[in-house]
């Protein structure tokens, strides 16, 4: 008794037994945590699995919905699917997929083309156009077919439509005002008629195309492969630069303030232009003609224009006045050009620059 009394041991046993009631408690804190956290996650786990049932439904029901026999219904299903897509990124592809097969069966391509696109046809263009988001990198696979469609008329103001293939489609008359169209293939498009302002058509494969008539105000044609018929066509403040093609027809086109610097267009049609202070510097033009064409303040300084034919063109800039049809005289500019074989017969020399200007066997220049 007496050594047990006098255990030394006996000074520090408070402390000790303190540390074990923290670390039981520690212990024990620690397992509850992890008991509460398993049960979290599976709870978790639950919802997430409820949650993908309740979207599987929805879209289930959204695609009923889009196979029903009445307009209204339909229409109300492209909005559910838009909706589901809006709420759960996940299916975004997915919805692109079912809006651009609804799309291709209800609206299919056929002559004549009638204008008007049916109002669920509409909606889901709409939300195509919506739920695109702009990309930083692109790939060489287009996303969206849309190939063979009858759109004539459609409303894609502003719609993203990038790298969508929209091939053989009619989209005569449509308003694509502010429409994202890069890299889109839009080869045997009809755009006869189409409002195209503000348009952004970078890279993309135009060619062939019949765009007669069509409103390119403001628009970037940067780096667009272009082909067909743009006869008509009003190309003001345009962004032209490094696009190519041949054989185009601008004929009766207008180019006011446009920017169509290193163009490659052989044998382009130009006949009867008007040309307002555009800019076709160090572009090819070889072979176009340009017959009956009206520039003013036009810039083809470095221009390849082996064989042209430049004939009879005026440089008039009118006052603006339509009671006032008095012709300002201007010139063109065209220092350092290559006009090798080219025929400029009626077109007066004195209003033309042709500093540096290959002329070797020009035909007509007075």
């Amino acid at each position: 008794m007496r050594r047990l009394l006098a255990w030394r041991g006996w000074a520090s046993a408070p402390a000790t037994v303190g540390v074990v009631v923290l670390l039981a408690g520690l212990y024990f804190t620690a397992q509850t945590l992890i008991a509460t956290q398993a049960q979290s996650k599976a709870t978790q786990d639950q919802v997430r699995l409820a949650e993908r049932g309740q979207n599987t439904d929805r879209f289930g029901r959204a695609i009923d919905q889009l196979g029903a026999e009445k307009i209204d219904v339909r229409l109300g299903g492209v909005y559910a699917l838009e909706q589901l897509a809006r709420d759960q990124p996940g299916f975004v592809d997915m919805a692109e997929d079912v809006f651009s097969a609804f799309i291709r069966t209800h609206a299919p391509a056929h002559m004549p083309c009638a204008s008007g696109t049916a109002v669920d046809v509409q909606g889901a263009l709409t939300a195509v156009g919506r739920l695109r988001q702009p990309r930083e990198t692109w790939s060489y696979r287009l996303e969206v077919d849309l190939s063979d469609t009858c759109l004539a008329g459609a409303d894609l103001r502003g719609a993203m439509l990038q790298q969508v293939d929209l091939n053989g489609a009619d989209l005569s008359g449509a308003e694509l005002h502010g429409a994202i169209l890069r890299r889109a293939d839009l080869s045997g498009v009809r755009l006869d008629g189409a409002g195209l302002r503000d348009v952004d058509l970078e890279s993309a494969q135009l060619s062939p195309v019949s765009a007669q008539g069509g409103d390119f105000g403001g628009a970037n044609l940067r780096d667009a492969r272009l082909g067909g018929s743009l006869a008509g066509a009003a190309f003001y403040g345009t962004v032209m630069t490094n696009a190519t093609g041949q054989t185009v027809d601008f004929t009766g086109a207008t180019f006011n303030d446009t920017r169509a610097d290193a163009l490659r267009l052989a044998r382009g049609n130009f006949t009867g232009i008007t040309a307002w202070s555009a800019d076709f510097s160090n572009s090819y033009l070889g072979g176009s003609v340009f017959a009956g064409a009206n520039f003013a303040d036009v810039t083809l300084r470095g221009a390849d224009l082996t064989g042209a034919v430049i004939t009879a063109v005026t440089f008039c800039a009118y006052r603006g006045d339509p009671e006032d049809p008095t012709c300002v005289e201007t010139s063109a500019d065209l220092s350092g050009a290559v006009l090798r074989n080219a025929d400029l017969t009626g077109t007066p020399r004195r209003l033309l620059r042709l500093d540096g200007a290959d002329l070797t066997e020009v035909t007509g220049l007075g």
